[in-house]
């Protein structure tokens, strides 16, 4: 039996969209469990409706309330927000880290 892992996925570009639905999807079909951290122009894949669900789906998600509050300063942001204090305590949770 493969062992379950604590995945963090941080994603910190926007360009990334695709593979994050891929490997949220994928780890939902394996019911792996996963965190993620949206940082800088990463938190623009929140306006998918398909990731922010995902994400909401995950173990834990954050967003990085000073990129969102940059980008959007006039919306509420649909995970959690944090601050980079939140990242590195997921950091030292997570035994891998993917990072898009």
């Amino acid at each position: 039996m493969e062992k379950i892992v604590n995945l963090l996925i941080v994603i910190s570009r926007s360009t990334s969209i695709s593979a994050l639905i891929g490997f949220c999807g994928a780890c939902q079909r394996r019911n792996q469990p996963y965190s993620c951290f949206v940082t800088g122009d990463g938190v623009r894949v929140l306006r998918n409706p398909e990731v922010s669900s995902m994400l909401r789906a995950s173990k834990h998600a954050v967003v990085c309330e000073y990129s969102w509050s940059r980008l959007f300063p006039h919306e509420a942001p649909p995970i959690e927000e944090g601050s980079q204090t939140d990242h590195s305590a997921m950091i030292g949770e997570a035994d891998k880290v993917l990072s898009l």
